[in-house]
């Protein structure tokens, strides 16, 4: 099964200098004066403090912290008990701990509290995509991308496409990976799914072109190699394909592509 990227509903990637700093913040005591509501060394306002707790319990998850996102988290919580950012990052914890029926409520009371914010639907759409729940995946994503001030909106095409794919609707996944790039440019996902769609359609030209603009934005997967093995025979073009297929030996020999290409070599 091909992955969404939250991967692919892209969040800004804070990581452990994000947290650390938020962190700090969090910490310092005697800056200023404290209202009686905040907990012990808080300042700022109610909303500074829970965009602080969010983004520290948000860099934690993402360098896989589990633990240590769940105190600023239920900070959080206590501060915005309606709060859908802090749902969401709860469902997303419960399923990163395989707690998939808790994760789906909580994804689900985020709704409740967005409103028509397309990032919730965007996290949701994730989560069903990954359960293999492929149509309830397009219902979401589809609201999702239908917000045009959504920033995150190539993220969401991109992932919609995907879950077209999965359903069989390669002609609305076309048009959603197309969207993609014409929202954002590098979006090496939708350039290589076009590619492999072109591919399967004949149209090795086209192919081509959105090959060779995956291969100049990201490294080469083993999907990428092996579809670049088959547009070089297309072209008699021996020595890419001796090329792509080193690198397919090299970097994945126990993929499920080199495999392919040893039995294409069987089958002359």
């Amino acid at each position: 099964m091909v992955s969404l990227p939250t991967k692919r509903f892209e969040r800004k990637s804070r990581g452990i200098v994000l947290a650390t700093v938020v962190a700090a913040m969090l910490t310092l005591a005697g800056c200023a004066a404290a209202p009686s509501s905040t907990g012990p060394g808080e300042v700022g306002t109610v909303e500074e403090r829970v965009r602080a707790h969010l983004d520290l319990a948000e860099g934690y998850l993402e360098t896989g912290d589990i633990n240590r996102a769940k105190r600023p988290l239920e900070r959080a919580e206590q501060l915005a008990p309606r709060s859908w950012e802090a749902q969401s990052l709860r469902a997303r914890i419960h399923s990163r701990e395989g707690d998939f029926d808790l994760a789906e409520r909580h994804f689900r009371q985020a709704i409740r509290f967005a409103g028509r914010e397309p990032r919730v639907r965007n996290d949701f759409g994730v989560f069903l995509y990954e359960r293999g729940r492929y149509e309830e995946a397009v219902e979401q994503l589809t609201q999702a991308v239908a917000d045009p001030a959504n920033p995150q909106r190539a993220i969401a095409y991109e992932n919609l496409g995907l879950a077209q794919l999965r359903v069989g609707a390669r002609t609305e996944a076309r048009n959603a990976f197309n969207r993609a790039i014409m929202l954002r440019e590098r979006m090496p996902v939708s350039l290589l799914e076009l590619a492999e769609l072109a591919f399967e359609d004949s149209d090795f030209p086209q192919a081509t072109t959105y090959f060779d603009r995956f291969r100049g934005m990201s490294r080469q997967t083993p999907r990428s190699l092996w579809l670049g093995i088959r547009l070089a025979r297309v072209f008699d073009n021996e020595d890419a394909e001796a090329s792509y297929a080193l690198q397919l030996r090299n970097l994945y020999p126990s993929s499920a592509e080199f495999l392919r290409y040893q039995e294409s070599l069987r089958d002359g």
